[in-house]
């Protein structure tokens, strides 16, 4: 015989497993949802370590996964660091999972990369207009300030450091 503890267990697990078939979640993500659809605190916590104990929430993984992929899509390490503070992860394991996906080089390859893609070759010929909207775009995607003035202004590329 159950009692309604078992119940809401077994409902909040299977929520929290539907959850995770259709994307990747931290662990403060996933507690917030469950909140949200009303399942008491103790509860979400057993939930949230049957989840570790099996490996499926695990924040250190979710956030070099999502530092990667978002790395790929051309995000720089801010807007990446933004994206996962959003989703709940600490900030110390997000510095790990900056590092684990890129250094400075990494970065700025990226970052110079992002600008060819979005905007062709720099040249001496664009005005300051044309490099105060790229400066713009690239800081919005996430990229230092300094790494965009020596790709745009000292004229820094991969080949070329």
């Amino acid at each position: 015989m159950s009692d309604g503890s078992d119940d809401a267990f077994s409902e909040a697990l299977q929520s929290a497993a539907d959850r995770l078939a259709r994307r990747d979640h931290a662990e403060q993500e996933l507690r917030l949802k469950l909140e949200r659809s009303d399942f008491e605190p103790d509860v979400i916590d057993r939930v949230i370590d049957r989840l570790d104990q099996e490996g499926l929430v695990d924040d250190e993984a979710f956030a070099e996964r999502q530092a990667g992929l978002l790395r790929d899509k051309s995000w720089g390490p801010a807007r990446i660091r933004t994206k996962l503070r959003d989703r709940g992860v600490d900030d110390a394991v997000i510095d790990r999972a900056l590092e684990s996906v890129g250094d400075y080089d990494t970065w700025l390859d990226r970052c110079y990369q992002r600008l060819v893609d979005k905007f062709g070759q720099p040249s001496d010929e664009w005005s300051q207009r044309q490099k105060k909207k790229v400066f713009r775009h690239l800081r919005h995607r996430g990229y230092r300030s300094a790494m965009i003035r020596r790709i745009l202004f000292d004229g820094v590329t991969p080949k070329n450091r």
